[in-house]
């Protein structure tokens, strides 16, 4: 115990000079942000000059629709072991005897052909259908069902029935492996012929010029094996016809080696499927597929994925036809008018490490979001002291759309909770329904969101204080006075600055209606101030709790007298500090972050920044353990996290008919 007492102080010794010294300068959160949104530049590669940094997809033919690849898993190996943030996990690793230096596979691809896209899409409709199904027969939920029993096993049957899309894996190995993959056909062939399994013989056969080995499942005999297991299944009928879609055709798992390379496939139709690109020029790499990487390929890319439009055409199909059904008749049009607003097209993604880790996902276009309309409150966030931001805008007829969802699903949780009659007389029914003063007030909100325009931006400073109310704690509330916390804001975008009014007026009256209703001196709608400054109104509530000891706490007026809302004609936002509201406003409305970096920024962002949240822990930790509060694991653990870690980012942008969203991770 004492031994493991001074190994804390240590790390505590240890962590406290990181965490109390000076918080370095943060850097201006614009440049990050416009590097990540800028679309990347380069000249269009040649296939060998794309082969050369992935070499496995050199060997896929150019009809192949979706593929992710590591293509130097030794590479990405070494920049993890050489990441500090990464060293407790390489260390547990070496620990539990998993040597990462040692992998017997240098690269690895897997890729599908012709068809898969779609195969995938109809697959996935077809699981999200069977959810609440599984999720009921297994007592787990009581989920409702959107599609019948007799449907969905239609929709197994039929994806069964079709043509099975070729998969194939390529892993790189070493030379001493590849000459060793003779003997290891050969065992693996001696064991096939002492197996007495039905389902499976052992193949051989030459295809696309190369020597392949394996297995042949025989699908009479698993059609034999699910019709077994059919007896007295609920789904009996389903199992069969399964059954009989696989008791004609037959199945391989067939491998071979080339190039220092093991080459697996799984197909219906080997002498049909099997296809090796035999020069780079032939191969996928020749085509536009592997276009969108060539900016980044000087980078070693750690990752690469692709997958074709017809797989998100499907789902969007599935969507706009009532395919993929919803609960309500409101949330099925919701649905397909949100599915109507996206184009289908190819999604692409591709990971390297660069001072952190890039992500980088090129998916299909929307009309559903506002890409193009300047960031707001980017000149806010630049500052120092910001820990979080974020924003986008919403287009206006998807701003429309979810306002009339909102009203519909606000609509059916009330005729949900009122009384209904029994079919039994003699059963006891308890009417949940709210009193009209609180439903009055719901309906306010909704009104205040129909009077917004569809930009919403959320910004998080270290400027806050411990509430007022919290400081008449007798024990705590003399620490807490000091208490560095987040100082949020929310900001959205006005269209209707009179329907928000008419809407905090239907509030404020059924609120007040319904404290009178409850009839608690304790509780009462506190008083209300109002500033004007140059068009823009804040609003505050006066606090006339009283002393705790005393009178006691009025918990709506201790609460809202924290709350603080600003609003002119194009701007609301709602936070903890007046100041801090106003600021919001006044900068969404005037645009002052324009003029940096000589063009606006657009599109959608997110900013998760460290530095702010080191500082503001640096004033609150000696507070906390003048409060008896044990810091010192918390403090080894911070340290470590302040001393590695920047903060996460992120952009949205379009890209021609398409988005690019680019996710960084950024180290120290």
């Amino acid at each position: 115990m004492k031994t493991r007492q001074t190994l804390m102080l240590l790390a505590a010794s240890l962590a406290t000079p990181a965490l109390n010294a000076q918080t370095a300068d943060t850097a201006a959160l614009t440049p990050i942000l416009r590097e990540l949104s800028a679309v990347p530049q380069s000249p269009a590669l040649t296939a060998d000059q794309r082969a050369a940094q992935l070499g496995d997809m050199a060997l896929l033919p150019a009809g192949t629709e979706m593929y992710l690849t590591l293509p130097h898993i030794d590479q990405t190996v070494a920049n993890l072991q050489t990441s500090p943030l990464m060293a407790p996990l390489m260390t547990f690793m070496q620990q539990k005897g998993v040597q990462l230096n040692s992998l017997p596979v240098t690269s690895f691809t897997v890729a599908t052909g012709p068809g898969s896209s779609a195969f995938l899409a109809k697959s996935y409709i077809t699981l999200l259908q069977s959810l609440p199904h599984i999720c009921n027969s297994m007592g787990r939920n009581n989920m409702p069902e959107t599609v019948s029993l007799e449907t969905l096993d239609a929709s197994v049957q039929n994806l069964v029935g079709q043509p099975l899309p070729p998969v194939t894996v390529i892993a790189g190995i070493d030379p001493q492996m590849a000459a060793m993959a003779p003997m290891f056909f050969q065992k693996l062939k001696q064991k096939a012929a002492a197996s007495s399994d039905p389902t499976a013989q052992w193949h051989e056969g030459t295809y696309a010029g190369l020597k392949w080995q394996g297995a042949k499942l025989i699908g009479k005999e698993l059609a034999a094996n699910i019709r077994e297991e059919a007896e007295g299944s609920v789904h009996a009928d389903m199992l069969n016809g399964i059954a009989d879609k696989l008791a004609t055709r037959d199945f391989y798992l067939l491998a071979t080696v080339k190039d220092n390379r093991v080459i697996l496939t799984f197909t219906e139709n080997p002498e049909k499927d099997i296809k090796i690109a035999a020069t780079p020029a032939e191969s996928i790499l020749a085509t536009n597929k592997v276009a969108f990487a060539d900016a980044r390929m000087d980078k070693n890319p750690d990752m690469l994925g692709y997958i074709d439009a017809a797989f998100t055409k499907n789902i969007l199909d599935a969507l706009t036809n009532g395919t993929l059904a919803a609960i309500t008749p409101q949330q099925q049009a919701f649905m397909m008018q949100s599915a109507k607003m996206a184009t289908p097209a190819a999604s692409s993604m591709i990971v390297w490490a660069d001072k952190g880790v890039h992500l980088e996902c090129v998916n299909g276009n929307s009309t559903a979001i506002d890409l193009e309309s300047p960031l707001r409150l980017i000149a806010l966030a630049d500052k120092p002291e910001t820990i979080l931001y974020t924003e986008g805008a919403l287009s206006t007829p998807m701003q429309q759309m979810l306002a009339a969802q909102f009203n519909s699903a606000f609509d059916l949780l009330v005729n949900a909770c009122k009384k209904k009659a029994p079919a039994d007389p003699n059963t006891l029914v308890i009417d949940l329904t709210p009193p009209q003063q609180a439903l009055d007030m719901a309906k306010g909100c909704l009104q205040v969101f129909s009077g917004l325009n569809g930009r919403y931006a959320l910004l998080m400073d270290n400027k806050g204080t411990m509430p007022d109310a919290a400081k008449l704690h007798p024990a705590y509330g003399p620490h807490l006075d000091g208490l560095a916390l987040p100082r949020p804001v929310l900001y959205a975008g006005v269209s209707d600055r009179a329907a928000i009014g008419n809407a905090w007026t239907t509030i404020e009256t059924a609120g007040k209606q319904l404290i009178a209703m409850i009839g608690k001196q304790s509780i009462q709608w506190p008083a209300q101030t109002v500033r004007q400054v140059n068009g823009i109104s804040t609003y505050s509530f006066n606090n006339e709790a009283g002393n705790l000891a005393e009178d006691g706490i009025n918990p709506l007026a201790a609460g809202l007298s924290n709350v603080f809302v600003s609003i002119s004609d194009k701007s609301w936002a709602i936070g903890g500090s007046p100041s801090y509201t106003a600021e919001a406003v006044t900068v969404a409305d005037t645009l002052s972050g324009i003029a940096y970096g000589n063009r606006p920024l657009n599109g959608a962002v997110f900013a998760l920044r460290f530095a702010p949240i080191q500082e503001m822990v640096n004033k609150d930790l000696p507070i906390l353990q003048q409060m008896g509060i044990n810091t010192l694991k918390a403090q080894g653990v911070m340290s470590f996290i302040f001393s590695q870690v920047d903060g996460l980012y992120a952009t949205m942008n379009r890209q021609g008919d398409t988005i690019r969203t680019h996710y960084y991770f950024k180290t120290k």
